[in-house]
């Protein structure tokens, strides 16, 4: 049986109470207004195109650092739930940042807490039975210390949704050795969301 940690609902990265995203992701009182509020919040990382913040329908909720444009990440992201019979239709897909960061730069914490009162309020909206964290920067979401090889398999709990972490896409195309652990977790969740 898999260890349940109780953990806070807080980001890992602290929210400052100045961040006007706060007000704004509140003020949200749908999907759509929420991402409305998105491409309004004035932020550095903003682009000319929609923000994907939170994409799909169903109980169950992906949860990612950003959007990915490499088709193999992507591709491979989308082999991972279909092998569990998850699609756009009967899930959702949700970013810790609806844009990536320029020159392909990894994101830093303070774009991270930028955006948290935006995913807070998208898992409030939503309302999943479940969470399948991908990669150590959507873990990091539970609160918990720790990379993603120490969280993976862990159910934790985020805003009192149980959480799943497994191993992003892209590290797993960079060591297919792990594919092995990160199928075990993807059967776990696939259990978990199970009626």
């Amino acid at each position: 049986m898999p260890k349940v940690l109780a953990v806070t609902a807080t980001p890992a990265v602290a929210i400052s109470a100045a961040n006007p995203a706060i007000a704004l992701a509140a003020a949200a009182m749908d999907i759509a207004a929420l991402h409305a509020a998105v491409a309004a919040f004035d932020h550095p990382l903003r682009q000319a195109t929609a923000p994907l913040l939170v994409s799909g329908d169903g109980a169950a909720l992906v949860l990612t650092d950003l959007p990915d444009d490499d088709p193999k990440v992507s591709g491979l992201a989308q082999r991972m739930l279909a092998a569990i019979g998850l699609d756009a239709g009967n899930s959702r897909l949700a970013h810790l940042l609806p844009y990536a960061p320029p020159a392909g730069r990894p994101p830093r914490a303070a774009e991270f807490a930028a955006y948290a009162p935006f995913v807070a309020r998208a898992i409030t909206l939503a309302a999943p039975h479940v969470i399948l964290a991908l990669g150590a920067n959507a873990a990091a979401l539970a609160g918990q210390s720790g990379g993603i090889a120490s969280l993976r398999g862990q159910w934790l709990t985020v805003a009192g949704v149980p959480m799943l972490a497994s191993f992003h896409p892209r590290q797993l195309l960079k060591q297919p050795e792990l594919k092995r652990l990160a199928w075990a977790d993807l059967q776990a969740f696939a259990a978990r969301l199970a009626p």
